[in-house]
């Protein structure tokens, strides 16, 4: 009897290890087919923007207002709110300031207003610093270290100066763009700050519909500290008499050639960007963490001048007059009113991409805990609409 037990413990044995191999199989190709074959993701947009709610009587933020209180409608549709917050999303900001001639004599003042309003931003946002006139000059990273700012503005102010001192706001904008999305962190809040007394020169109608675009498909939201040198008169043209002298003052409208002048080598100290060379007038060598300078083709006329004014209302900022106040208060003014924006999100009830504008529309239904306002006293800023993510 013997022979025939252990037949069979040897028969369950070959049984199990045939099972154990088959279950095997069976899980390699569980895991092959679930490797070939497609993954089906279905894409939902979050629509996400920035609402700012002023007083219109003191132009004060009004604060208070809940999800309930406001009504969001793409183009005529109304939508279901999904996110509601204020002042959760930190800041990624870059200070874009005007350092061509017409602004030259108010330097110190912009300086201190600069200084005052980084320490007025909360330790966890992000800033970065560009300076333009004829060219651009940047310091190429995102930093919440408020000295690295502080310790390369003359440094980048007066490289830019090198390059000309005309007024091209068009060019500096979108090389704000570039910037924002090689350097910024894409989960903040982008906001691009720029200190002007906003004559600028003017591009064709062509180019700034296509910037506006591609502020909108950003999501950037510019605003304006609008500033004023009271020594010079209104329409005068402002060109450098040396690259070490202070600019002098000419009647209008006769452009001067950009002079191009190159700045010296400078190391970079630890804990700050060091400073590239210019090489030749159109092109400077850069790399991640260091100061750059670029020009731009003088291609654009004086007399050509526009205002930022679109820029802002178009992307939902706001401009905040400095001109004859002082600089620093009106800087910081405006960190807290980016501070008291309220952000909203919705998924769109259109899910179809036309590659076409979708307009953007936010009511006020009720004031909230400000009962001693009517909605009649309020003033909306929002950008102008977005568009939808490109399929891919």
């Amino acid at each position: 009897m013997r022979k025939p037990h252990r037949l069979g413990i040897i028969f369950l044995i070959i049984c199990l290890f045939t099972t154990a191999r088959f279950s095997l199989a069976q899980d390699n190709k569980t895991v092959q087919n679930s490797q070939e074959s497609p993954v089906i993701k279905v894409n939902t947009e979050l629509v996400s923007f920035d609402v700012q709610v002023l007083n219109k009587t003191t132009s004060n933020p009004v604060g208070g207002l809940t999800e309930k209180d406001f009504e969001v409608y793409e183009d005529n549709v109304k939508q279901t709110l999904t996110n509601f917050s204020q002042d959760k999303l930190p800041l990624s900001v870059l200070l874009l300031v005007d350092v061509s001639g017409s602004v030259e004599g108010i330097t110190p003042q912009i300086r201190e207003g600069t200084i005052k309003a980084l320490n007025a931003l909360k330790s966890g946002d992000e800033f970065s610093m560009m300076a333009f006139a004829s060219g651009t000059g940047a310091l190429e990273a995102f930093t919440t270290d408020k000295k690295i700012i502080i310790d390369n503005m003359e440094e980048i102010r007066l490289k830019t100066i090198g390059l000309g001192q005309q007024t091209r706001f068009y060019e500096a904008l979108k090389e704000s763009i570039s910037h924002i999305k090689k350097f910024a962190n894409p989960n903040y809040r982008k906001v691009v700050v720029a200190i002007t007394d906003n004559v600028l020169n003017a591009p064709n109608k062509e180019d700034k519909e296509k910037l506006l675009t591609s502020l909108l498909e950003a999501g950037i939201t510019v605003n304006c500290i609008l500033v004023e040198d009271p020594s010079l008169s209104i329409g005068a043209v402002v060109t450098p008499a040396s690259s070490a002298s202070m600019p002098i003052v000419t009647p209008p409208p006769t452009p001067l050639p950009d002079t191009i002048s190159a700045p010296r080598d400078s190391s970079g100290r630890s804990g700050r960007p060091t400073t590239s060379t210019v090489q030749s007038p159109t092109s400077i060598n850069t790399t991640r963490n260091r100061t750059t300078v670029s020009a731009q083709s003088p291609t654009l006329s004086v007399k050509d001048i526009e205002t930022i004014q679109d820029y802002v209302s178009q992307t939902g900022g706001e401009i905040i007059d400095a001109r004859r106040d002082s600089i620093s208060n009106n800087f910081i003014k405006l960190v807290e009113h980016l501070r008291a924006r309220y952000s909203l999100g919705y998924v769109p009830s259109n899910t179809k991409n036309n590659g076409k504008l979708h307009k953007l529309t936010v009511k006020i239904v009720s004031t909230g805990q400000n009962q001693h306002l009517k909605k009649e006293d309020l003033v909306v800023k929002t950008k102008k609409g977005y568009f939808p993510a490109k399929e891919k």
